[in-house]
């Protein structure tokens, strides 16, 4: 196990120096003097460290994004390489009426173009089916690159170059060998696809070809509130009870054999090896057909290890099974250490491990008690004396139900400890009924759906014949079903503040010392650090107005949280995820108000997405909104339209509608062009400044603006329109007259914007953008106010030591 550890912790060194270079000098420093020092150390363990460090050296390939970009239509060849996902929003229109799809695609690098597809590319492309996987194209593309949005807790994706299809030039399908399972998967996509409907196709793809593209925001919403999240994909659990019970099934027919053909089979091996043995390929096609993605590979290779030790007659220690595991994984993929999954994967196998070695709960005196014991009580004594002398029968059933219910508490309790710092520093919230919903529906998805499902997806890929869909379409409804009820409990989740990484170090110091029964220690690492994190959170409420501009592309949202802590939204951008993801970090799992500007997409599109995961007290808008099907039922007492000269007052905090007015029409704000000078215009005033957000009003709604005079003035501007040349004109700038201007815009977005004539008209204003910023938090103070940004708050790769203290300052801080 030590081996295995050493070589993962020297790939970890490496990628710290990248960040902390003199950190990681002293600790290298450090880990030889030890090994010169303490002669106990045997020398192989430096050896293999050192081998980690200069094997994740070899593997690392930068990202280079400043070297010169491709032109925007470019001829690329190379292979699809993932299951096509159908596109329902896409952001380019074609002229037919054809399905659109999105797929990987690795190029054949063009000495042109290196250094810029180091990996697989987004292809978007129009046609009545997907490509299968495998397939050779060569095609006319216009690419554009992919940034994540900056912004803390928000979903986060690699930076990746995308293109939009023009033309294909050569297709060639390939039935080579190592697409095989990669087609087989697609079969059964497609299959899923047509035999079911609903929710249950993309559930089933989840969990058998390890594919989750389809699943909706309502089914992903259900299982993280319950914090079953890791069911819909391929990880331990499913690995784990599916070889129980093949190879229970497995042991049960080899015992049923004739009794003279048992006996010569079982001369050489016994029961339990040929049913390991027997196992072992049906677990390696379910990995095969799963896409291989880190949990299942870590399960297969954990799984796979315990099943080759019984072919083998040997019992190896589970913690080497799951160092190995690890160690495999960081050979294939240094950097997946990383990664949620990969954190969440081996900490929750390690705690499970660590709780089934310490707590052994037994029910009978006749057993060697170890750990700890059921408490002695008087009925519950009587009982089970009472039930051994009447029937044996009912006691042996009794005290399995028990066993398993206690072994079923063990294993979520265990997990649930295990994962939960992970879970909350990186998504902010965690379920409160994760170990309820566990008892159930783990059992139902693992040890009923999948094996069902898994046989009939074997079955259809051999014989063309898919058995048992009613059974398994209306198991898969049952299950959703509960799931969706346990998430609908009131408080089923809840957000949790946003917290320092060195918590996350001292909370797994302080399971660690529980589990290893230092008692006295456990004991006080927890009052102390309890008495930090009460001490931490009163003092992180800073008892000021606080608004951030979040990055959401080319769009719109700002979230506005008062002195004492009431959340205000502005618009919610394309889809709501950014905000959405900025709410958990921030704690909150209500909005006081919603604000919308007016109704364009980039600034609503995200509105039911918000109103479906938040308490959503008030929601505001310019009453020209029409609000989609689904919201209407959750505007019911709480939709308030708002005109010019109206005020709100929320925790002394002042929202004074500035526009529109009454009489749009009269004025000549309404045309059929646009809606944009619809916008709500929102002056907001704190006790020391104030904010103007203008939506995307252009030149005719601000000439009006002006005659409200000393109305308007604010310090700080949230730029209208993205930055548009129809917006911001010197006249209104120089009359408003800001301390500072914030534009919310997409990097390099088609549109142009912000344009320079815009910003010459900001010239002599201190000007942020969220493309090149990131997020922007606004602080008020009785001085003015305090800027930050993102990007201020990010590791950077450095090789001076003034900025790894700042890297250092940034790890035990919060933005």
């Amino acid at each position: 196990m030590w081996l295995f550890l050493s070589f993962i912790c020297g790939v970890t060194l490496f990628y710290g120096k990248l960040y902390f270079p003199v950190c990681a000098a002293l600790a290298a420093i450090c880990i030889l003097v030890l090994f010169l020092i303490k002669r106990g150390l045997p020398l192989r363990l430096f050896i293999v460290f050192s081998v980690g460090f200069f094997y994740a050296w070899l593997r690392y390939e930068p990202v280079e994004l400043n070297s010169k970009p491709p032109p925007d239509e470019l001829i690329v060849t190379g292979v699809f390489t993932s299951l096509p996902v159908k596109v329902e929003h896409q952001s380019f229109r074609a002229a037919v009426r054809n399905p659109s799809f999105q797929q990987d695609f690795d190029v054949v690098v063009k000495p042109s173009h290196a250094g810029l597809f180091k990996n697989p590319i987004s292809i978007f492309y129009t046609r009545p089916m997907g490509f299968m996987p495998g397939t050779e194209a060569t095609l006319l593309a216009r690419m554009k690159l992919y940034r994540p949005a900056q912004i803390p807790g928000s979903y986060s994706f690699d930076t990746r170059w995308s293109g939009t299809v023009k033309k294909f030039l050569t297709v060639k399908e390939s039935a080579s060998l190592p697409w095989f399972f990669e087609r087989q998967r697609l079969r059964l996509a497609r299959h899923f696809d047509a035999a079911f409907s609903g929710d249950v196709p993309s559930v089933l793809k989840s969990i058998i070809i390890g594919d989750t593209s389809g699943i909706s925001d309502e089914v992903r919403e259900s299982f993280r509130a319950t914090g079953l999240s890791y069911l819909l994909c391929i990880s331990g659990i499913h690995f784990g009870m599916l070889i129980v019970l093949i190879f229970w099934i497995c042991n049960l027919i080899i015992c049923r054999l004739p009794h003279n053909f048992l006996l010569r089979m079982t001369i050489r091996i016994s029961t339990k090896q040929l049913s390991a043995l027997l196992t072992l390929p049906i677990v390696t096609a379910y990995l095969l057909i799963s896409g291989m993605h880190v949990p299942a590979l870590r399960s297969f290779i954990t799984s796979g290890l315990f099943l080759v030790g019984l072919v083998l007659g040997r019992r190896g220690d589970w913690k080497n099974t799951l160092a190995l595991a690890a160690c495999i994984i960081e050979l294939l993929d240094p950097e997946s250490i990383f990664t949620a999954s990969y954190q969440l994967s081996f900490m929750a196998c390690l705690f499970i491990g660590l709780a089934s070695n310490r707590y052994g709960y037994h029910f009978t005196k006749d057993e060697n008690r170890r750990g700890m014991e059921i408490p002695s009580f008087y009925f519950i004594d009587r009982f089970f004396a009472y039930i051994k002398r009447s029937d044996s029968k009912i006691y042996t059933y009794v005290t399995l139900a028990l066993s398993y219910l206690r072994d079923t508490l063990i294993v979520s309790l265990a997990a649930t400890l295990g994962t939960m710092p992970i879970i909350l520093y990186a998504f902010h919230s965690e379920s409160t009924v994760v170990m309820l919903a566990n008892m159930i529906a783990v059992p139902y998805m693992c040890l009923i759906i999948t094996p069902i499902v898994l046989f009939s997806s074997f079955v259809y890929l051999i014989t063309g014949a898919f058995p048992f869909v009613w059974i398994i379409g209306l198991c898969t409804k049952n299950l959703l079903g509960v799931i969706d009820w346990f998430a609908h409990i009131p408080y089923s989740s809840i957000n949790v503040k946003a917290f320092p990484f060195i918590f996350v170090i001292a909370a797994y110091v302080i399971l660690m010392s529980f589990y290893l029964g230092k008692t006295r220690l456990f004991i006080s690492l927890s009052i102390g650090f309890g008495c930090l994190v009460v001490f931490y959170y009163l003092n992180s409420n800073t008892n000021t107005l606080i608004v951030t501009f979040l990055d959401v592309g080319q769009g719109d949202s700002a979230f506005i949280e008062t002195p004492h802590g009431k959340a205000i939204a502005i618009d919610t951008g394309s889809n709501g995820r950014q905000l959405e993801g900025y709410l958990r970090y921030r704690g909150k799992n209500t909005l006081d108000a919603m604000i919308l500007s007016h109704g364009d997409s980039d600034h609503i599109g995200g509105l039911s997405n918000i109103l479906r995961k938040f308490d959503t007290t008030y929601l505001i808008d310019n009453g020209m909104i029409a609000h989609k099907r689904q919201d209407i039922r959750f505007l019911r007492g709480r939709h308030i339209v708002l005109k010019r000269g109206d005020v709100l007052n929320i925790d002394n905090v002042t929202l004074l509608v500035l526009h529109p007015p009454e009489d749009l029409g009269g004025l000549g704000l309404i045309n059929k062009r646009t809606n944009n000078n619809t916008s709500l215009v929102v002056k907001v005033t704190g006790a020391h400044t104030s904010f103007l957000f203008t939506g995307d009003l252009e030149t005719e709604g601000e000439d009006i603006l002006i005659g409200l005079k000393e109305k308007l003035r604010s310090d700080v501007l949230k730029v209208s329109h993205h930055g548009s040349r129809r917006a911001t004109s010197e006249e209104f700038v120089s009359y408003l007259h800001p301390s500072l201007a914030v534009i919310s815009v997409g990097r390099e977005n088609h549109f142009g914007h912000p344009t320079g004539e815009v910003l010459y008209n900001l010239r002599a204003i201190p000007t942020y953008r969220t493309d090149q910023q990131g997020a922007i938090l606004v602080r008020e103070t009785p001085r003015g106010f305090k800027v930050k940004t993102q990007f201020d708050y990010e590791l950077i790769k450095t090789t001076q030591f003034a900025e790894e203290l700042k890297n250092i300052r940034r790890v035990v801080s919060v933005w």
